[in-house]
């Protein structure tokens, strides 16, 4: 269980918010051997023909679930993707997630053979359990592929406490309604044009030099949602009514702050 704090943050803040926290940090693992220290994030989310997740999210729901198949980078014959839960607390977050073969998707979707696709250690059986919650839901609430969100993430771990992290996350960019095959697509719309998200994820109080930080970029917190904000971005306010009128040039004046 973590705690998560999120601020957007605008794009010309970057390189000097980055110097600022950049002596109290090291770069995460998954970040360190590649040309930029970076890498990329994509995820298809799920949800229910009412868009309860949407909803949830919007009205503040203090326990809430989203069901989401993450993968990284560029595909290769043996990515790895993730069946994951991302789950709410109050204000704590935890994750369950099964992992699997890009390859094999389509076929586990459709089979829910977790023991021949589901990635485990000899002996290991909370992938199984993991995989098993998720279909529980997905099936429980007749969940289908909403949005394709995608982003660029700068990832890094405190020095003097590794349960500290805090991420950049760049270029959202999404589209709506893909097929499980379009994990990998780039052909997405930014999000949100000249921002960027910093989230903060820690298990105990804030260090004080992360509260100073904060304070001298003017940096406010928020309830940003990468999902919520692209459903926004190309359904409107109110997804569930496709004749609802709705300015695509309105995003930014809507139901989830961004400033």
């Amino acid at each position: 269980m973590r705690i998560e704090y999120k601020y957007i943050v605008p794009e010309n803040k970057l390189d000097a918010l980055r110097a600022a926290l950049k002596p109290f940090l090291t770069p995460d693992k998954f970040s360190v051997h590649r040309q930029v220290d970076e890498y990329t994030v994509r995820s298809v989310y799920f949800d229910t023909a009412g868009f309860k997740a949407y909803y949830e999210k919007i009205e503040g729901l203090m326990e809430r679930k989203k069901l989401r198949i993450r993968g990284y980078n560029q595909p290769v014959d043996t990515d790895i993707i993730f069946m994951e839960i991302k789950q709410k607390d109050k204000n704590h977050i935890s994750k369950r997630r099964a992992p699997s073969h890009f390859e094999h998707l389509s076929e586990l979707m459709k089979t829910r053979d977790f023991d021949q696709y589901i990635l485990r250690k000899p002996g290991q059986t909370k992938p199984l359990q993991d995989a098993e919650v998720f279909f529980f839901h997905l099936f429980r609430w007749r969940m289908k592929p909403v949005v394709l969100v995608t982003y660029d993430r700068e990832a890094y771990f405190c020095h003097f406490d590794p349960s500290l992290r805090i991420t950049f996350d760049k270029k959202v960019r999404g589209k709506i309604y893909p097929v499980l095959d379009e994990l990998y697509d780039d052909d997405l719309v930014i999000t949100d044009p000249g921002y960027f998200i910093l989230e903060v994820k820690f298990t105990r109080d804030l260090p004080l030099w992360m509260i100073e930080i904060i304070r001298s970029f003017n940096l406010l917190r928020t309830t940003y949602s990468k999902y919520c904000r692209t459903v926004y971005r190309h359904l409107g306010p109110f997804p569930d009514r496709p004749n609802h009128h709705y300015s695509p040039d309105g995003h930014k004046k809507g139901l989830i702050y961004v400033p």
